[in-house]
């Protein structure tokens, strides 16, 4: 929901310059926003962006958080975009020498947050790196959720512009909304053609003679684990139901 991220910025975090990375009409619908929210609704906004990483217990404070996105002050996407190609015309040869394969992960989501820089969000952002290092050890983890955030990404595409350089798959959905918005959504129903991209993935790995890595990312938190501790997304449960959901599609589409 961009409308309470753009809340949790500049009124909670209070980041410096925020306002100058919204536009005027949501920052204008951004004042009626923060006359409705409660306060046990801010609350909880606060408490699902600050609890840090998954699998971790630790949660970030304001502080913490803004200290970590000073790293990357006045560092635009250019620049971290030579970084990284820097970084892989280093490091991909000796990857080759080792026979070690790279999957770079794309951004998450696929468009600005915080400020912070993006340079894995498109098929444009894929070319400029894949045609900077040629090799196919230079590869990509071929997330469907985070590239499946971006309206405009064509990930049926994607996949067959760079099949060649895939090394790991991430596969989940996600549903676009109004005004930008996403949400994650069950593994077979969504705005990612799942059945599209599976048929797709089972004739790449023919084609190729091998059998790619795949994990089903993210799940459904049930209320059976709800109380466990563990986080929207990364339930056991609701991975399984995911895992079972595309095995299934995968066996139906080999039948």
């Amino acid at each position: 929901d961009r409308l309470a991220f753009a809340y949790f910025d500049i009124y909670q975090l209070k980041r410096p310059g925020a306002r100058e990375d919204y536009s005027q009409e949501l920052l204008e619908a951004l004042e009626s926003f923060r006359t409705e929210i409660q306060p046990e609704q801010a609350n909880a906004l606060k408490r699902a962006i600050m609890q840090g990483l998954p699998g971790s217990d630790e949660h970030f404070t304001e502080q913490q958080l803004l200290g970590l996105l000073g790293d990357y002050d006045r560092i635009p996407s250019e620049r971290l975009r030579d970084n990284l190609i820097s970084f892989l015309r280093e490091v991909v040869p000796v990857a080759k020498e080792a026979g070690v394969s790279l999957a770079i992960h794309p951004d998450d989501p696929p468009y600005p947050l915080m400020g912070l820089p993006r340079v894995v969000s498109s098929a444009n952002d894929l070319e400029a790196i894949f045609s900077a290092v040629g090799e196919k050890e230079n590869g990509l983890c071929f997330c469907t959720g985070s590239l499946g955030a971006g309206k405009d990404n064509d990930l049926a595409a994607i996949l067959e512009a760079y099949g060649e350089r895939i090394h790991f798959l991430h596969l989940r959905n996600v549903l676009h909304e109004a005004e930008g918005n996403f949400r994650e959504s069950s593994h077979l129903e969504g705005h990612v053609p799942m059945n599209e991209i599976v048929r797709r993935v089972l004739k790449l790995m023919k084609n190729r003679g091998i059998s790619l890595p795949m994990r089903p990312d993210h799940g459904v938190l049930f209320d059976m684990e709800a109380s466990s501790g563990a986080y929207p997304g990364y339930s056991l449960m609701g991975r399984m139901k995911g895992l079972a959901e595309i095995r299934g599609l995968e066996q139906g589409l080999l039948s």
